[in-house]
């Protein structure tokens, strides 16, 4: 098994990491690597740490005593200890400590086990996210937001795998220019420290262009979905949540639903598929808006749905999606009636999201982030026979077709980058992987590529 697969707790894992206040700020902690660090004895340390994280991650570890999970969580803050002492210039960043939060974090866990384990063992590869609550105090009252510290680990999950096993990654794939993509437009959002901007366009050579309007008043216009020349975006105007629709030249608001949507997909009959932006319990429904504005539920066999694309012949594509609270999430396919017909096939110990469908419903584009960050990036699926491809690996985001479906725009960033800062930025390759090349710098997010010979 490969250190990266070995890593198998690490993304639910924050005790490596000091940072992510509550308050937005990066917290000071006064920790350190010596200047050039010492490469072979990080890995080392990483190779102890992704051990003991995998004893954590493994179903036998709910056979484990509280002793012998308590000797784990040692084992892994001593390996932690290591990393940072040895850490290399590159990874010295993110290694920024706090033993006292790695110590409340670790005795939250141990009481969990004592009190909970029922429960626990029910959220399979999340239980150590479940244990450690959404929040933690440091010594000096510095709060830090667990989701916060999960984002940072699973970067420095990745730089160090990069780092570690895999030097190529950490620039990203090199730029080919040779191939002219389509004509066309690419909206997008600019991006401000990790928080969504204004709405920009450029053409497919870079030049500026125009996007859609936007009525007065709304922001937040990111996750949207193009089909010929219907447009669907999500945003908020005011303190509500609404649906934009329209065309590639002006967007109006078509819906105010209750709750937040995200992932927005244009169907064949012009209504728009979403899915409820809640990630608890059972909730997390998807929904169609119809042309009147009308919001309704799609009946499910799930217990947890995430963005759904039509797929042809009255069916969806759903990902990810759990039959069950205790399941994993998968991509999963429904019938016009909601049930089960296929599980596509993805690595194990992944999260996949569904970035799009192509017009002609032959190819998805999905985005997985996974605890063996050599399987990181941008995928593609075959609707015909439900295979999966990896053709982009990085830190891949909202993956969208060329009106022909031959080109992907999407947001990239190379393994191992703090999200947040410097962000993303806007790439485009051919739908096989081929030709990528940056198109927007630096910080962008949320393509859609509008109709070719828009302007």
């Amino acid at each position: 098994m490969r250190r990266a697969q070995a890593v198998a707790a690490l993304a639910l894992t924050v005790g490596l990491l000091g940072a992510g206040c509550s308050s937005g700020e990066e917290a000071s902690n006064g920790g350190g690597a010596p200047s050039g660090g010492d490469r072979a004895a990080m890995c080392a340390a990483f190779d102890r740490y992704a051990a003991a994280s995998l004893a954590l991650a493994a179903p036998e570890v709910f056979e484990l005593s509280t002793d012998e999970v308590s000797d784990v969580l040692a084992d892994r803050r001593a390996a932690g200890e290591d990393i940072e002492v040895a850490a290399t210039d590159e990874v010295a960043p993110l290694v920024r400590r706090r033993p006292d939060v790695d110590q409340i974090l670790d005795e939250r866990v141990l009481d969990a086990w004592d009190h909970d384990r029922a429960r626990l063992r029910a959220k399979g590869d999340r239980w150590l996210f479940e244990a450690t609550g959404p929040e933690v105090a440091d010594a000096d009252g510095v709060r830090y937001r667990t989701a916060d510290l999960v984002r940072r680990a699973a970067t420095l999950r990745e730089l160090l795998y990069a780092t570690c096993e895999a030097p190529e990654l950490l620039a990203g794939p090199p730029q080919d220019r040779d191939a002219p993509p389509p004509s066309g437009v690419i909206s997008y959002v600019a991006m401000h420290q990790g928080r969504p901007g204004d709405r920009r366009a450029v053409t497919t050579t870079g030049d500026p262009a125009q996007g859609p309007r936007l009525p007065a008043g709304v922001v937040g216009a990111t996750f949207g979905d193009v089909q010929a020349d219907h447009v669907a975006v999500t945003a908020h105007r005011g303190d509500r949540p609404v649906v934009l629709t329209g065309s590639t030249e002006r967007l109006e608001v078509q819906a105010r639903p209750e709750v937040d949507l995200v992932c927005p997909s244009v169907a064949s009959d012009g209504t728009v598929l979403a899915s409820e932006a809640s990630f608890s319990g059972n909730a997390r429904a998807i929904v169609e808006v119809d042309g009147e504005g009308t919001i309704d539920e799609i009946p499910q066999d799930l217990a947890l749905a995430g963005c759904a694309g039509e797929i042809g012949d009255g069916r969806l594509l759903v990902v990810p999606a759990a039959a069950s609270l205790a399941d994993p999430q998968q991509a999963i396919v429904l019938d016009a009636d909601g049930g089960i017909t296929d599980e596509v096939d993805l690595p194990d110990h992944c999260s996949p999201v569904l970035g799009d469908v192509d017009a002609a419903r032959r190819r998805a584009a999905l985005t997985l982030r996974c605890e063996d960050p050599g399987d990181d990036g941008l995928w593609t699926l075959d609707l015909d026979t439900l295979s999966a491809t990896h053709v982009i690996t990085g830190v891949v985001a909202a993956p969208k077709f060329s009106p022909d479906g031959t080109w992907l725009a999407y947001a990239f960033a190379p393994l191992g980058t703090d999200t947040n800062d410097p962000g993303m930025a806007i790439w485009l390759a051919e739908a096989d992987g081929s030709h990528p090349r940056e198109l927007v710098p630096a910080a962008a997010s949320f393509p859609l590529w509008l109709q070719a010979g828009e302007t």
